[in-house]
């Protein structure tokens, strides 16, 4: 083949084929050393390492609470550990492959709205996953998020390019590994019912069976756990300020991806871009109402990067100065998002992206992390050393501690604890209150007599008030009753 011979639309998609290929690279080579995980993954290698064991999808071996809401991602790490391997490898290994996904499908979900020839901004939208700084972090975190964004992408993406099976299969993945799949779920298939109309027995088959597998799920939580919805529905959502959340959420879009909303407006007059922009819409309004973290609203990210950047293929088809405007706006996007709101100012491009705000975030909360992990096997080594029968620990931090302890655990935050899910939210300073850790009991939590309490000491200093939960513990007139400090073990030890 001579060179006169390469078309631009054949260029066009080499061109965008090696530039994702470089992207997945950077990504795999930024990440391929196991970080230390976050604690809520441990939660997920409880539940599935006692699945292997026999004793059951259980947290507490005997206690059938589904004290998770990623069931997908739990029964991989199930499979991973059933074949040998270490649940901390498994998780990794799993964010890897999952967060390729997520790059690869936005390529694709962005490439459904560009010629071939335009194909390497199909390559920028990529780009601007991997430059989310949430993205870095949460791909390595040991979490069911990565995972999550890619089948959500991957749905659109489907649908977009007109595979009516395809979308249904990624929506029903992406509700069976969180909840809120249901969202992409009723996008898809509310316009497919619109656009086929509703006599259409096409129009219909993707609902039915996602519909069937939801009352199979539905059926199998009421059988198994006693109740339709996890546990956690009860102990996360609700009791944070509209106002707080809403605020939370903008500062989430102007750092990832969120400007490339404007581009991406010019996307909306064509009708294959309406599921996107619905889920967009419903996402970002379930996320500012449940006052839902970053990682929840992280499949954003990718819908508002493929959009964006065909709003700028389609504004340089109008006009090249609307053009350059548009493509003005998804650089500051990526650059907002790799080097953070306030920029940098280094000598060299190397200093510049090894000091970028991005890099620094990640290493700060690999760091945070590793405190936390390194609190829990240190806990469970000194408990596990100590020749005493422990009948129960009571603590908020249930991932790290109580996968290396395997010790029976009363979480005073309710998320494997029905009775504390249902109690009432204590919030203390709603501009500090942390979404999903507000339930508070303590005087069911000293009626079941733990051997230890795992909270801080009374008097130690907390920044707002993030989690109150331990702070009325140490308040209740039990403690100083029954129990007395371990530095040991960091914790509180019942005495009588």
């Amino acid at each position: 083949m001579t060179a006169d011979s390469v078309t631009p639309d054949r260029a066009g998609i080499g061109i965008g084929g090696l530039l994702l290929v470089g992207l997945l690279a950077a990504f795999l080579l930024e990440s391929w050393q196991i970080p230390p995980q976050y604690d809520d993954s441990y939660i997920s290698y409880r539940y599935a390492s006692n699945l292997t064991q026999g004793h059951g999808l259980v947290y507490n071996i005997g206690e059938y609470v589904e004290g998770f809401s990623n069931l997908l991602w739990t029964l991989l790490v199930a499979g991973g550990l059933a074949l040998g391997f270490e649940a901390k490898a498994v998780g990794h290994a799993l964010g890897l492959v999952s967060g390729c996904l997520a790059m690869a499908a936005t390529y694709t979900y962005a490439a459904a709205g560009l010629r071939p020839s335009q194909r390497p901004w199909a390559a920028v939208a990529a780009a601007l996953v991997y430059a989310s700084p949430v993205f870095a972090r949460w791909s390595t975190a040991g979490m069911e998020t990565p995972l999550f964004v890619a089948m959500i992408v991957g749905a659109l993406a489907a649908d977009a390019h007109g595979r009516d099976g395809q979308a249904t299969a990624y929506a029903t993945l992406a509700t069976l590994t969180r909840p809120e799949g249901a969202l992409v779920a009723a996008a898809i298939f509310g316009f497919r019912l619109l656009r086929l109309g509703l006599r259409a027995p096409a129009a219909w088959r993707g609902p039915l069976g996602y519909g069937a597998v939801m009352i199979a799920l539905t059926a199998f939580r009421v059988t198994y756990y006693g109740d339709p919805l996890p546990n956690t529905f009860y102990a996360k959502v609700g009791g944070v300020s509209l106002g707080v959340s809403a605020v939370g959420a903008a500062f989430f879009l102007v750092g990832n991806s969120g400007i490339c909303a404007l581009p991406a407006a010019f996307m909306l007059r064509h009708p294959r871009w309406n599921p996107g922009a619905a889920y967009i819409a419903a996402m970002l309004a379930y996320g500012v109402s449940i006052g839902s973290g970053q990682r929840y609203l992280m499949s954003l990210i990718p819908c508002l990067a493929a959009l964006g950047v065909c709003g700028v293929a389609m504004a340089f088809d109008r006009k090249i100065a609307v053009g350059a405007v548009a493509a003005a706006a998804v650089a500051l996007s990526f650059y907002w998002s790799f080097f953070g709101l306030m920029g940098v100012e280094h000598a060299t491009i190397r200093d510049a992206i090894v000091k970028a705000p991005r890099i620094r975030l990640l290493a700060r909360e690999r760091e945070e992390d590793a405190k936390s992990e390194r609190l829990g096997e240190r806990r469970a080594a000194v408990l596990l050393e100590r020749d005493e029968e422990i009948a129960l620990v009571a603590t908020g931090a249930i991932g790290s501690f109580g996968f290396h302890s395997e010790l029976p655990i009363l979480d005073i935050l309710g998320l494997v604890d029905p009775t504390i899910a249902r109690s009432k939210r204590s919030v203390g300073d709603e501009r500090y209150a942390l979404p999903g850790h507000q339930r508070s009991n303590p005087d069911y939590v000293f009626s079941r007599k733990p051997d230890y309490l795992l909270i801080g000491k009374r008097g130690r200093q907390r920044l707002g008030n993030v989690v109150t939960a331990p702070d009325e513990l140490r308040a209740h007139p039990d403690l100083d009753r029954y129990y007395e400090w371990d530095a040991e073990v960091l914790g509180y030890r019942r005495t009588r």
